[in-house]
């Protein structure tokens, strides 16, 4: 859990399967601040997903590692 989980669930984030991505998304969101390598990807995930959940939940981890 936490720094070392980052980049293995960034690397899930590329995953096909939205399941095994929103899975990922939460458990970056709830890694927190030191998971803010994956804002890029997240931040693109919200923006282009084509399944609302997954761009819905990619939304709250970045506000959760944002801080916000």
């Amino acid at each position: 859990r936490g720094g070392d989980a980052v980049k293995p669930l960034i690397d899930a984030l590329d995953s096909d399967d939205a399941g095994v991505q929103q899975k990922a998304i939460f458990t970056l969101g709830q890694i927190g601040s030191p998971a803010k390598d994956a804002l890029p990807m997240l931040k693109d995930i919200a923006a282009n997903s084509n399944t609302e959940v997954v761009q819905d939940s990619a939304k709250f981890a970045i506000d959760a590692i944002e801080g916000q």
